[in-house]
């Protein structure tokens, strides 16, 4: 809920907005946090916007991380400190979500959640739902182990598609190994979980732009001391020019990522998105 300056828009009803705008785009948030609404209203509501958008939802959802405390207690949430416990309850909720998206009526009791007879229809247009996408936070420097461990088992469990935040190709490697063992485990296709990479983007046609972009962006943002440190940034973003672009992104897809949530560094401008659609994305289409 809280962006830049504590103002962002609420992503249920944008979303409803732009479904009756568009007709193509995919909608979908990104990490929708379990706690801040109970399942069984999540399971409603995601329905309701597969209908009217004519079967256009991603489903993608989190348990949450200790990062979100502030924003949790500002509005009056149930804050949950311990990752087992926000991990279960995720587990829970995702087992409600989807036995109401595919019963006719559905009652579970589980440790953290409890429901009788509830109805959600109609079902989504998706069958058997909507793909459920969950993430993993971070990449090299992430403490949180909830963020590169834990979650995995659930992943491996629920999801129809594995998401990362930026993070180099070698650590993409060790969570993509993490995700197979665990899907062993569980006795899941590993190759039926599509993988997925979020991941910003810093692109310019040569090195000397990109030096003026790199200047104007840490004006522009004083406190991001990680934009200082170029070598960091190669490693974890697709970061130069085109033909740059165009070989790591190669890299990633050779461990069999194929799917791409990208944050153009240089935004408002929109001449990072207009380069990297008219020169690198035809290399991929």
């Amino acid at each position: 809920m809280l962006g830049l300056n504590k103002s962002i828009l609420e992503c249920w009803t944008t979303l409803s907005a732009v479904a009756g705008m568009s007709s193509r785009l995919r909608l979908g948030t990104i990490h929708l946090y379990n706690l801040f609404r109970s399942p069984s209203l999540v399971a409603k509501m995601a329905s309701t916007l597969d209908n009217i958008s004519s079967g256009r939802l991603d489903f993608f959802v989190d348990p949450g991380h200790r990062g979100l405390r502030e924003e949790c207690t500002a509005y009056g949430f149930h804050w949950v400190d311990e990752d087992d416990e926000r991990i279960q309850r995720f587990d829970e909720a995702l087992q409600i979500i989807k036995q109401m998206w595919t019963e006719e009526t559905t009652s579970f009791e589980g440790k953290y959640y409890t429901i009788k007879n509830a109805t959600c229809n109609p079902k989504p247009i998706q069958k058997p739902f909507p793909p459920v996408w969950i993430g993993t936070m971070g990449g090299e420097g992430w403490s949180n182990d909830f963020g590169t461990d834990k979650i995995f088992r659930i992943i491996a469990k629920h999801a129809d598609v594995w998401n990362n935040t930026p993070a180099s190709v070698e650590w993409c490697a060790r969570k993509l190994q993490r995700l197979n063992d665990e899907c062993q485990s569980v006795g899941r296709d590993y190759d039926k979980i599509a993988k997925s990479l979020e991941t910003q983007v810093i692109i310019s046609k040569d090195h000397d732009e990109l030096d003026t972009l790199l200047k104007r962006i840490r004006v522009h943002n004083p406190k991001a001391t990680f934009y200082r440190d170029e070598t960091l940034l190669r490693e974890l973003y697709l970061f130069g020019t085109p033909a740059e672009c165009i070989d790591r992104i190669n890299e990633y897809v050779k461990l069999g990522i194929t799917r791409f949530i990208l944050w153009f560094v240089d935004f408002p401008s929109n001449g990072g998105m207009k380069l990297f659609a008219d020169q690198v994305l035809p290399n991929f289409c």
